[in-house]
């Protein structure tokens, strides 16, 4: 009876370590494209080039973040109140942020009308979808699969910037 336990204690703790640790490698992804992406662009183009993205990069960062802002927090909370009422939770809140795209998607355009518009608005597109998610990862602990997905996306950009023949702004933008 005492191994029993002892092997499901041990088991719980080993599931708890593992999110942790798929969790931690998720966020650690961020950083690691934030030196790895320049390490690559300034190395297969210029500086120049990378002065280009930095611009840009700063104001999609900016405007996904004002998009995104606390939803992943209200969000959880409105899942721990009411957890049956989960999915109309997050499509209330996907449609409802969704709305602030228009005036940050024609603001990014503007800002954006010579170094590549459409691939900033594109940008903003994926990380405004992406940050959608966050909250239903964490509730449902889905941290594994968040990291392959980002892993996979990362490596994709990384893949996309090595192969490029001719390598401009827009390219690593987009």
């Amino acid at each position: 009876r005492e191994l029993c336990v002892l092997t499901c204690d041990c088991m719980a703790l080993r599931e708890r370590l593992l999110r942790a640790g798929w969790n931690a490698g998720r966020y650690a992804l961020g950083p690691l494209a934030g030196v790895l992406i320049p390490w690559v662009v300034i190395h297969h183009a210029s500086k120049a080039v990378w002065g280009e993205v930095v611009g840009v990069m700063v104001i999609v960062q900016l405007a996904a973040h004002i998009v995104n802002w606390g939803s992943k927090d209200l969000l959880l909370r409105a899942f721990a109140r009411e957890p049956m009422e989960m999915a109309g939770a997050w499509w209330s809140s996907f449609a409802t942020r969704s709305l602030l795209l228009l005036p940050a998607g024609a603001t990014l355009f503007w800002l954006t009308r010579d170094q590549g518009p459409f691939s900033a608005l594109a940008w903003l597109l994926l990380l405004f979808v992406s940050g959608s998610f966050d909250a239903l990862v964490i509730q449902h602990k889905q941290f594994a699969s968040s990291f392959a997905i980002d892993a996979i996306g990362l490596a994709v950009q990384v893949a996309g910037i090595i192969t490029a023949r001719s390598l401009r702004a827009d390219l690593v933008i987009h």
